[in-house]
């Protein structure tokens, strides 16, 4: 056993050598067709290249210089001036020699980029009963850029941006409404956005538009309609039953009259077992119906709370619409 240890352990290590060497292979083959990409003119597709080479070999450093060019070459200033400080932070932990002059390339291109990146600043405040306040923490209240949400730790803070058009929507559980801006930032802006939101009263806020009936809840007016439904179609089936039953009784008598003190022959058999499995099937489905009949009348009948929490349909607003929503 203690001759194995040693050999697993070299397993180990070969196996993970060989995982690293793999990825670092293809973070050089992605970074080729990038710089072939570059080559012809293509950093739009040349810049998502290098972005997976960097993801699965970080330190590849030639894909990370190659990205801030190419984000620079396309005018996304803030991506390029990101990619340069990354590329001058990377040198500055880990210099080589392999890489010399980079970080000089690197400190010359964040300050070329700096007067040309744009800059964003979002700010989200409150109206509510008591008049107009910064949001709480304890509002439910997401702000989205783009279609990404943008943590709270950010809000009121200065962004750097590439130039294009924003949009910025607020929207929660504790909103009224929710709120949508649109911006446009070009090369040098500086611009803030004020989203202010209406709050919900909190007692309103709690409930979430859950809307029930006065007498019972929704869920459980559904369930005991469905229930009737399906009991109803049992006492149906039990009803045939019967009749299948009483068919093949009075079969039974023709074929058989002394069948009650007297042996009959096995021709009727066939006629028995109809009429057994008929009276199987009536028992069955008579149970069936008793519980779905009597189940669904309780659920209609017996009265449920308005502020019962078993059952509702909650309703959110959202943007271009509304968003419903069971509630259990």
């Amino acid at each position: 056993m203690r001759a194995l240890i040693p050999i697993l352990s070299c397993a180990f290590v070969l196996a993970v050598g060989t995982a690293r060497a793999d990825a670092e292979s293809d973070a050089k083959d992605l970074f080729a067709r990038g710089r072939e990409l570059r080559a012809a003119g293509d950093c739009v597709g040349a810049a998502v290249l290098f972005r997976k080479a960097l993801e699965i070999h970080p330190a590849g450093l030639g894909s990370l210089r190659n990205l801030a060019e190419c984000e620079e070459s396309l005018s996304r200033w803030a991506s390029a001036r990101r990619a340069w400080l990354d590329l001058m932070r990377a040198l500055a932990v880990s210099p080589n020699a392999k890489y010399a002059g980079w970080i000089e390339d690197a400190e010359a291109g964040a300050a070329r980029l700096a007067p040309r990146v744009a800059r964003l600043t979002v700010t989200l405040t409150a109206r509510g009963s008591n008049g107009d306040a910064p949001v709480d923490r304890a509002s439910r209240v997401d702000v989205v850029l783009n279609g990404e949400s943008l943590p709270a730790a950010l809000l009121g803070t200065e962004l750097d941006r590439d130039p294009g058009d924003y949009t910025i929507v607020a929207q929660g559980d504790d909103l009224v409404r929710p709120v949508e801006e649109r911006v446009e930032l070009s090369e040098g802006d500086s611009k803030a956005v004020t989203l202010q939101v209406e709050l919900r009263p909190r007692e309103a806020a709690s409930e979430s538009h859950v809307f029930r009936t006065s007498e019972r809840g929704l869920w459980e007016r559904k369930a005991g309609w469905i229930a009737v439904a399906v009991g109803g179609a049992a006492a149906s089936a039990m009803a045939i039953s019967i009749g299948v039953r009483q068919a093949a009784l009075s079969d039974l008598e023709t074929q058989c009259p002394g069948y009650r003190t007297s042996p009959c022959s096995s021709s009727v058999q066939p006629t028995v077992e109809r009429g057994q499995l008929a009276s199987t099937l009536s028992n069955v489905f008579g149970v069936g119906a008793v519980v779905g009949i009597a189940g669904g009348a309780a659920l209609l009948l017996v009265p449920f709370p308005a502020t019962s929490a078993h059952a509702g349909l909650t309703v959110e607003p959202r943007i271009g619409g509304f968003e419903m929503k069971g509630v259990f």
